[in-house]
């Protein structure tokens, strides 16, 4: 019964986002499905108080029915609340040249021929993400708050090399990102200005590339860059195909594994102090985990990785079983639930 109420409460939930991602359903229809998913809940959970043998398996149906409506209506409200109008602010300059100052928010992704910031903005009592494209010559880091000026666009869709349509609209919106500016003019008004922890991880990353890169050859030190931190915004477009041509693209993608020889490490580590407890140890391998998580640039990839690394992690305090099947899909539903744009547009 526990691994039915699992798997119902898993399926009602993405199956409610999924519908909501294709489909306006008025949160007020979820809300009522809601109320009587609960009322039907207790009705057969009353009924199944009983112990009647002959009735048993009907009020178990009764009640994973019931939850299952439960959890496709949490999932409908749950994509309801991050599907928010952008700001008429912003909308009624699209088109336009235009001049804001924000702060740069995740790590530059670096192109063949030019890089990418993502920049939050605000405007009075709204705020935007704007995704710039600019050359490689200035060095912007992470939390860079900066002056920009240029045309202010929406995203649009394009057609692949293979000639299928990409939804890059819904691609950068499950991002927050809402509008793109091409190669802006930018001037850098201060550094260092995001989170300390971030800043303090995002420097270790570059360090340890750097050293990487100075003791390894290219194109080697690339391929070793994806496989211990995912990255892959220096391989150039040629080597990027190579890999999806030969089917190992996957290897400089985090896995669960990757991330779990992480904390294994940490783990070890403090099991050498003397006296220290064995869920001490467990505990600071699950913290090294999420600071790595945000270290690699906390990419869906990376969220889903230390996810079921943590799962293994919790297998083993509890000494429990570790069900990769179940983990999967936790894992799965857990990263919908913090931001359920990914089920559909994490193309």
């Amino acid at each position: 019964m526990q691994n039915r109420v699992f798997y119902t409460i898993c399926f009602g939930f993405l199956f409610g986002v999924l519908l909501r991602s294709f489909v306006f359903v008025n949160i007020y229809i979820a809300v009522l499905f809601g109320v009587m998913a609960v009322a039907l809940l207790l009705f057969f959970a009353l009924i199944s108080l009983g112990h009647r043998p002959t009735g048993e398996a009907k009020n178990n149906w009764g009640i994973l029915i019931s939850i299952f409506i439960l959890a496709f209506s949490f999932g409908i409200f749950r994509f309801h609340l991050v599907d928010v109008p952008a700001p008429d602010i912003f909308e009624s300059q699209v088109g336009q040249k235009v001049s804001f100052s924000g702060e740069i928010i995740d790590e530059p992704s670096i192109k063949e021929n030019n890089q990418q910031l993502t920049v939050e903005t605000e405007e009075g009592k709204n705020t935007t993400k704007i995704l710039l494209s600019t050359g490689l010559g200035e060095d912007y880091k992470y939390g860079d708050e900066i002056n920009f000026s240029g045309k202010l666009k929406k995203p649009e869709n394009f057609i692949t090399g293979q000639g299928k349509e990409f939804d890059y609209i819904n691609y950068l919106r499950k991002d927050g990102i809402l509008y793109v500016m091409g190669y802006p003019k930018i001037e850098i008004i201060s550094r260092g200005n995001g989170n300390i922890v971030q800043n303090a991880l995002f420097f270790i990353k570059e360090k340890f590339l750097e050293k990487m890169n100075f003791v390894i050859n290219t194109p080697e030190n690339l391929l070793m860059g994806g496989l211990i931190l995912g990255e892959k915004s220096a391989f150039d477009e040629s080597m990027r195909q190579s890999f999806v041509n030969t089917g190992t693209i996957h290897i400089v993608a985090l896995s669960g594994y990757n991330v779990t020889i992480v904390a294994e490490w940490i783990m070890k580590l403090f099991a050498q102090v003397p006296y220290m407890p064995k869920n001490f140890g467990i505990g600071t391998g699950i913290l090294a985990i999420f600071l790595f998580i945000i270290m690699t640039g906390g990419s869906s990839t990376a969220i889903r990785a230390g996810i079921m690394a943590t799962l293994v992690l919790i297998a083993r305090a509890t000494g429990r079983n570790y069900d990769v099947t179940r983990a999967l899909i936790l894992a799965g539903v857990l990263m919908i639930i913090l931001n359920p744009f990914l089920l559909v547009f994490n193309l």
